[in-house]
């Protein structure tokens, strides 16, 4: 089936959409469907992962990632250029509230891979924290932009979607970004006091500012005093 502008009409799964004309109209009327009036996709909302939000944690020091998720109210599909170069587009990006060293603001990149033409009513983007990024308490959202750069974003009917971000669909999302390395905050152990001799074993822990790769360190009394004894040689 087509509609006044000549475009075919699917649902969206891409199936044709079947029409039957009773055979008195077929010889006498003409029916015309046009969705040209059809509002296109907007973004409804903005906020991080939620594997982000059950990490409860607002400080981020460089190399970690922060992933953000926008949400339409209709799937989209995001898609190359015909006959364009993937390796040489500039992705969809989110830019940020976040300010680097000297004045530019930061950018989260839609998350590789790509699906082209692949529908959604999400699209997650990662902003990887940079050395030289240094923000105190802020609003990472605050003034937030959509940009599509060099690909489309576009609805199943390959219209354009709308980029604008509306103030109410941002959640307040106040976080530290900085360039400190994790540091050791305290060292516990669980075994009681007392003397401990060949052979025990002595669980710490060791815990930091940040996460790290390993949690905790076990120490054999026998391998301690040998280093010890070495080290003393």
């Amino acid at each position: 089936m087509v509609d006044a502008g000549g475009n075919t009409l699917s649902d969206l799964s891409d199936l044709g959409i079947d029409v039957a004309v009773v055979q008195s109209l077929s010889q006498t009327s003409d029916i015309i469907v046009d969705t040209c009036l059809d509002s296109v996709p907007s973004v409804t909302s903005i906020h991080l992962h939620p594997s982000m939000l059950n990490d409860n944690r607002i400080s981020y020091s460089n190399g970690h990632n922060i992933s953000i998720v926008v949400n339409f109210n209709q799937e989209v599909a995001v898609s190359k250029p015909p006959g364009s170069d993937e390796s040489e587009l500039n992705v969809p990006t989110l830019t940020l509230k976040i300010i680097d060293a000297v004045g530019s603001q930061a950018k989260a990149y839609l998350s590789e891979p790509i699906s082209i033409d692949s529908k959604a009513s999400r699209l997650t983007f990662i902003y990887t924290v940079a050395v030289n990024y240094l923000q105190s308490l802020v609003d990472i959202f605050d003034g937030v932009t959509l940009v599509s750069n060099d690909y489309f974003i576009r609805d199943a009917w390959y219209r354009n979607v709308s980029l604008s971000i509306p103030t109410s669909s941002v959640s307040n999302t106040p976080v530290v970004v900085h360039n400190q390395p994790a540091h050791i905050s305290q060292i516990t152990s669980s075994v009681p006091d007392g003397e401990y001799g060949a052979g025990h074993d002595i669980d710490f822990t060791v815990e930091f500012s940040d996460k790290v790769r390993f949690s905790f360190l076990r120490v054999h009394v026998v391998e301690f005093v040998r280093l010890f004894l070495f080290h003393q040689s």
